[in-house]
């Protein structure tokens, strides 16, 4: 019985990040939904709304949403260099340098994952475009001093929304720099297969965007020349490819016609397939078989500039209109699960937790272990338990290979090396049980030493030790009215 127990728990491994989609949802997406031929249009309304924004653009994925801003801005102001973190995400990297623009590294704060706005300020010159702003992991960066900085250096301020989501809080729903972008790949918190978002109040600002993307299709089709095989194209992309051989000709080409609407067809039902796929090995149950499949590089984030840039898939906008009613519940799991682990963690010896802002929403619970030897043996521990937890990106930077040439110049970062060599990030989704997060704090108590004192927000007094299985059943978030849907199986 026991031996079938630990297979059985061998089996179930979780994903770092999930999004559940369901059946009825998978439907939906290849259903006619009553919005008409205008769904991504109808897409980005809804976006527009939730998100606080006046204006929405919907785009391929979100490192394509980037490097559309960034080479629109280019033209606009012509400055070439962006600001970004030393420990972020390198797709954002990849993003400035597909847009022909420089990569400036800023160091973060000695605690969070915020900007150092002294190292920020010295980093600012008349060459200075944007300054990019992560909300990392779904904790908000405080914006004001950015901003206050950015005004008077006449610096455009982006944020990057791609790991957050909308708070809970109404001071923080919305954009507060000049633009944002969201993401909506796998491993976000609105995972809709693929896709971007460009959000903005400047209407001028927007409209130079949607030029830039056709100026990004001609520029594709320069890049494939002649022409010589259409069919090639038609299957690669068929509608951009009918769209740049000219109107006139797929108008009098029957042939090409049903080519194009075979193609289009058949591009719809692989990405259904996709989103079926990912549906299904998601589950905790499933995770185990792509986890050992190499070639798909989970939970890896490549730097590549690689990447297509075009138009929001209308199967997408579809899922999307049937997952947003259920994102406010999400997002109050993800809250109730990230006090949980805040609570049980307070007090352990040498981990040190980012300061919690009201309506921060955590794609995943970051923690940093102060000792490099016991983060390597909590993590070790807990992959072979299959819990989740992972040590997010590996390297500051300016030690990805290739990036080198497009930095502006090289500079030491201690605090984002350390962030690098200390974080741990714990799962927050639906999948996640009330057993998973005790025994991944009961892992990381035990490398790390006992609990020293109580958490001055949340007092032990606020958890109930269960007899049975001696489990921790949180109350603090049901009582803050977070409604946690915690599973004690």
């Amino acid at each position: 019985m026991a031996d079938g127990e630990g297979m059985m728990a061998r089996l179930r491994q979780l994903p770092p990040v999930a999004t559940p989609i369901s059946i009825n949802e998978l439907l939906q997406c290849i259903s006619w939904n009553g919005h008409g031929p205008n769904e991504v249009h109808y897409f980005e309304e809804t976006c527009s709304k939730r998100f606080g924004a006046r204006y929405s653009m919907a785009l391929s994925s979100g490192r394509a949403a980037l490097t559309v801003i960034l080479r629109a801005l280019k033209n606009m102001k012509g400055k070439n260099e962006v600001i970004i973190p030393a420990y972020t995400c390198p797709s954002i990297a990849a993003s400035v340098v597909r847009a022909g623009l420089k990569v400036v590294l800023c160091d973060l704060a000695e605690s969070g994952l915020a900007y150092d706005i002294d190292y920020l300020k010295a980093l600012i010159t008349d060459d200075t475009l944007v300054i990019v702003c992560v909300h990392l992991v779904g904790c908000f960066t405080e914006m004001s001093d950015i901003l206050k900085t950015a005004k008077d250096k006449g610096v455009i301020v982006i944020e990057d929304m791609a790991q957050s989501a909308k708070t809970a809080v109404p001071d923080k729903i919305g954009i507060k720099g000049d633009i944002g972008f969201y993401s909506f790949g796998r491993g976000k918190n609105i995972a809709l297969g693929g896709g971007g978002l460009i959000a903005t109040d400047n209407k001028e600002y927007i409209e130079i965007f949607r030029r830039q993307i056709d100026l990004c299709r001609n520029e594709k089709r320069l890049l494939r020349g002649k022409w010589d095989n259409p069919l090639r194209g038609l299957l690669k992309n068929p509608i951009l490819s009918l769209r740049l051989r000219g109107e006139a000709e797929a108008g009098s080409n029957l042939s090409l016609r049903l080519l194009q609407a075979l193609c289009a067809f058949a591009m719809t039902m692989g990405k259904f397939i996709k989103l079926f796929l990912y549906s299904t090995f998601i589950n905790p149950w499933f995770y185990f078989i792509p986890q050992h499949l190499p070639f798909l590089k989970l939970g890896e984030t490549l730097y590549s500039t690689d990447f297509e840039i075009g138009t929001f898939a209308t199967i997408n906008a579809r899922l999307a209109i049937s997952v947003f009613p259920k994102l406010d519940a999400l997002n109050r799991s993800r809250r109730g699960k990230a006090l949980f682990y805040r609570t049980a963690l307070a007090g352990t010896k040498n981990v040190s937790l980012i300061d919690d802002a009201a309506g921060d929403v955590y794609l995943r619970f970051p923690i940093f272990v102060n000792n490099e030897e016991s983060r390597e043996r909590i993590y070790e521990e807990a992959r072979r338990d299959g819990l989740g937890v992972t040590k997010m990106y590996p390297v500051t930077l300016d030690k990805i290979e290739g990036l080198a040439p497009h930095l502006s110049k090289k500079r030491r970062y201690p605090n984002a090396e350390k962030i690098s060599n200390s974080i741990l990030t714990l799962p927050t989704h639906h999948w996640v049980r009330e057993g998973d997060m005790v025994r991944i704090t009961t892992i990381i108590k035990r490398h790390l030493g006992k609990i020293e004192i109580a958490s001055p927000r949340f007092p032990p007094s606020h958890f109930v030790l269960r007899r049975t299985g001696a489990k921790l059943a949180m109350t603090t978030g049901r009582r803050a009215g977070l409604n946690l849907p915690y599973d004690s199986r």
